[in-house]
């Protein structure tokens, strides 16, 4: 018999020490002792209380390929802390002709009694992983009311490094990054934008905020500057909006500056939020040969008003700067791109090939979806048939309250897991019925045009047929690289020379 074996863990710091080798060993010893053939080994570093998980669908997609006979865990909430994805994946192993071995325990029994002491194991694992989340959430919030500090994430926030062991961590100011840190508030006080201060900080080669375990930012971006500036830390006050209340830690600005600070972001935001007054039908997928992302840029020259797409690396203010930037007539770029979609890509016949070829590679997806769904579904009802006998059995004397509130807590919580899986699921199979609408708009939207070649779309209709074509442009020198993912076509658009924004304003 073919075996596979899953190992997890739920953070890296358990993998450091071993314990996914430890069930592998287990597990080899346990299928040797039965001469199985162990097939694959998975293992994921993540919470039991996930489904999807990497190594755990590769171990899925074995059992719908029927392409192993048994699954060895080492204990069966190493498969999942939740009780509805047990369910699931019991079924599915079973709809497999798939056996499931816990070495800690055997064979799980495919009979009513071993799918119930599944259930019950599970439903233990699952109060083992919310009592563990309940008592570190009392032990923080003892914490914060004792006025200390948590250590959130890996890192402190920049500006700061932690003193203390586990049970007087407190911070403390980092002298190099404190002195950045003012100069953030003052640059954006004085009304620095965000994008500037990030350039004068990249200028500086100063280091941008990092992770000791994962790998560091590679660069300084408006938003990490805005994320200082917002952070009540840096005025004395560590906040915790979990516990609705903050401790109070070493200032690195004044009161006064922090607030002055935030007051001018929030004008720069308030000045930003304009309505555009003009309309780009290759918005968001336009983009300069740097990489850099080309936005709409109107430009006045002797009273009239010119679109042009810039690539936004040209500003001194960028991050990234581009040393030939993409500036190019709107008019130009979107008449080039729509003549090659029309004649290239918009062929009906091609297009609905393509479409098909689309949806056929999203219908394996939609179908396991759906199965999910109806699984989930039938355990909700199942779940709600036992409260049923439940209270039946409650009311008829057999079951005292405690053993008929303890049950029914377990099956209320398997009903609450389901029925979020469900709303993932939904959510999932909106977004692909919003897909097909898109695309059968534009299939009617090329019969129109086929039927009326006069006429041409307007600029939203366009907009609207490149979103469904998933559209991509590319501005390169004298040329526009151009491709639809949904046919798979591409091409190369000439452009006329390239001028530059000095000689544009001339």
């Amino acid at each position: 018999m073919n075996a596979v074996i899953y190992a997890r863990v739920s953070t890296e710091d358990q993998g450091d020490n071993f314990s996914i080798p430890s069930q592998f060993a287990a597990a080899r010893r346990y299928a040797e002792e039965r001469d199985w053939r162990v097939v694959a080994e998975l293992s994921d570093t993540m919470s039991g209380a996930v489904l999807e998980r990497p190594a755990l669908r590769r171990m899925r997609d074995l059992l719908a390929a029927r392409a192993v006979d048994v699954v060895i865990v080492y204990a069966l909430d190493r498969l999942s802390r939740n009780v509805a994805h047990m369910l699931l994946l019991r079924d599915e192993m079973s709809g497999a002709g798939v056996q499931l071995h816990a070495v800690t325990r055997g064979q799980s029994a495919e009979t009513a009694e071993g799918r119930l002491f599944d259930t019950v194991e599970s439903a233990f694992a699952e109060f083992e992983r919310l009592k563990i989340r309940e008592r570190s959430m009392r032990g923080k919030r003892q914490k914060v009311a004792e006025g200390r500090v948590l250590g959130q994430g890996v890192t402190p926030p920049y500006g700061y490094r932690y003193t203390g062991n586990k049970r007087t961590k407190a911070l403390e100011p980092d002298a190099t990054e404190a002195e950045w840190v003012r100069r953030i508030f003052a640059w954006t006080a004085d009304g620095v934008s965000s994008r500037a201060i990030a350039a004068r900080l990249e200028e500086a080669g100063v280091a941008p905020p990092g992770n000791t375990r994962h790998k560091a930012a590679a660069h300084w971006y408006h938003g990490t500057v805005q994320g200082i500036i917002r952070n009540p830390v840096y005025r004395g006050e560590q906040v915790y909006d979990a516990y609705n209340t903050g401790v109070a830690v070493p200032a690195l600005v004044d009161a006064g500056l922090w607030q002055r600070a935030n007051e001018q972001l929030d004008r720069n935001k308030q000045n930003a939020c304009r309505v555009a007054k003009r309309f780009y039908a290759l918005r968001t997928r336009v983009r300069c040969a740097c990489g850099n992302a080309c936005g709409g840029n109107p430009v006045h020259m002797r009273g009239v008003v010119y679109r042009y797409y810039t690539c936004i690396g040209k500003d001194k203010e960028a991050v990234r700067r581009c040393a030939k930037p993409a500036y190019v007539r709107a008019e130009r770029l979107e008449a080039a791109v729509w003549q090659w979609v029309s004649t290239v890509v918009l062929d009906e016949a091609r297009l609905m090939d393509a479409i098909e070829q689309a949806t056929a590679t999203e219908a394996d997806r939609r179908r396991e979806l759906e199965r999910e769904r109806a699984a989930y579904a039938a355990h909700i009802g199942d779940a709600d048939r036992r409260i049923a006998r439940l209270i039946d059995a409650y009311t008829a004397g057999a079951l005292d309250l405690d053993a008929f509130t303890g049950a029914k807590r377990q099956y209320d919580a398997m009903k609450s897991a389901a029925h979020a899986e469900l709303a993932r699921i939904d959510t999932l199979l909106a977004d692909d019925a919003a897909r097909r609408v898109n695309r059968d708009a534009l299939l009617e939207t090329v019969r129109n045009l086929k039927a009326a070649p006069a006429s041409l779309p307007t600029p939203e209709e366009q907009a609207a047929m490149y979103d469904a074509l998933d559209l991509r442009v590319v501005v390169d020198g004298e040329t526009a690289q151009v491709s639809a993912r949904l046919t798979g076509d591409e091409g190369v658009l000439p452009m006329v020379e390239r001028r530059s924004l000095s000689a544009c304003r001339r």
